[in-house]
């Protein structure tokens, strides 16, 4: 557990329990600790427990909120410790289709538990293969999707009125200046943002790369920002890019890195094939 000392006893409107999938700087933890952010603003006390560590930890961190690292937090929903943690919290807030374990742990032990579902036809194709998902999407007390579009692939499962929409919302950033990893200025600047996985479509702009005319290409500068989650996707598009210097495959970087690269460049391209609301959209657009 990861939690900085508090000496003094903390008052609060109640007890708030978060459940997530992880804590990379990928959208659906982002949201995750915005929201928490705000509860803590509002006066509630907040715990958040994970699976798997990342570096949004050291933010919860900053801000002394407690972090609970339990590697079988999915796999054991029904544990005694996590049971006795469920108890003693007044609502439970779980983050993405995965929490669907932890969903049905908190209601037969009588807690509200709100849901916020991200993942749009992965997540639509989990539930029609998983009772426990959809009993999980029936006896919620609410179902947050980011879009209409995402709640309509789960209104097959609704058996009743608990589904919401909540769009995502991002915090107001400063005006930025520089050239984060661009240093041929005359060139167009083209970033794309997101996690290194087949949802993401990265290789649909490599492929739209590889397509250009040697010239045309030229004109460009490239860069692909993002944690790889599947190694063996990204090998593909990363080997058919290898010859072309003017493609830059930079890595995981932090949430303001990640907006320095958005605001140096010319052209943010999201070539999702999935994706409900891609924050770093909204992060261009302001």
């Amino acid at each position: 557990m990861y939690a900085s000392n508090q000496p003094h006893s903390v008052l609060s409107e109640g007890d708030i329990l978060f459940v997530g999938h992880d804590l990379s700087l990928s959208g659906a933890p982002i949201v995750m600790h915005t929201l928490a952010k705000y509860i803590l603003r509002t006066g509630y006390s907040v715990t958040l427990i994970v699976p798997v560590s990342g570096k949004l930890l050291d933010h919860y961190r900053q801000e002394n909120t407690p972090v609970i690292v339990d590697p079988l937090v999915y796999d054991s929903p029904g544990a005694l410790e996590l049971e006795y943690l469920i108890r003693s919290h007044d609502v439970i807030v779980a983050n993405t289709i995965f929490s669907w374990g932890l969903v049905n742990s908190a209601k037969s032990l009588g807690k509200p538990v709100i849901w916020l579902i991200h993942e749009g036809d992965f997540g639509q194709a989990l539930a029609e293969s998983n009772a426990d998902i959809r009993e999980a999407l029936a006896v919620a007390d609410v179902v947050v999707f980011p879009s209409r579009q995402t709640e309509e692939k789960y209104r097959r499962f609704a058996i009743r009125e608990n589904y919401t929409v909540v769009h995502y919302g991002i915090e107001v950033a400063e005006p930025r200046s520089g050239r984060a990893g661009f240093s041929q200025s005359d060139r167009l600047r083209v970033v794309q943002v997101g996690s290194i996985e087949p949802r993401k479509g990265q290789d649909v702009l490599v492929r739209c790369v590889n397509s250009l005319p040697p010239d045309l290409r030229d004109a460009f500068v490239f860069n692909f920002v993002g944690k790889v989650l599947d190694y063996d996707y990204y090998h593909r598009p990363k080997r058919n890019t290898i010859k072309l210097k003017n493609v830059h495959w930079v890595g995981e970087v932090s949430h303001n890195e990640a907006l320095q690269y958005i605001s140096d460049s010319d052209v943010l391209v999201r070539a999702s094939r999935d994706d409900p609301l891609p924050l770093c959209v909204l992060e261009a657009m302001a």
